[in-house]
């Protein structure tokens, strides 16, 4: 029993560190003043970074999700995926709004709800690649 303990918990960890590390490069993203990433070519290129940052955040999320309760499902964790990208968005935003040279805005928010959501449809994908992997009980 304990060393099925000690490999849940290494599991759970191990599906966990995802989430703690884009968190943290999310972040540190947010602490550089007047960050310009690449032009896209339209007028809206921030919203598209946003939505494509928070596509990998929602990921990261659903894979912590599914390390903590294996059986969850995934009409369960698209609602967490979804709730957890907007809460982190906010937070996201209101910690820009302290940053020199940086603005926030309900725009962004959105364009990380997107991403969120949009993350939400290879739910089975992960599921069925984390059982192979073993990280997870088939």
């Amino acid at each position: 029993m304990t060393s099925l303990l000690r490999s849940s918990s290494l599991n759970r960890l191990v599906l966990t560190l995802p989430l703690l590390v884009c968190s943290g490069v999310i972040y540190w993203l947010s602490s550089i003043p007047a960050l310009t990433p690449p032009n896209l070519g339209v007028t809206w290129s921030d919203k598209v970074y946003h939505a494509t940052a928070f596509l990998g955040y929602g990921w990261c999320t659903a894979i912590a999700v599914m390390g903590w309760r294996p059986t969850t499902s995934p009409r369960a964790i698209t609602i967490i995926v979804i709730a957890w990208g907007a809460c982190f968005g906010m937070s996201d935003e209101f910690h820009q709004s302290m940053v020199v040279n940086r603005s926030a805005g309900w725009d962004d928010v959105a364009a990380d709800v997107v991403g969120a959501a949009l993350s939400t449809t290879a739910i089975p994908l992960l599921r069925r690649l984390l059982a192979r992997t073993g990280l997870l009980p088939q």
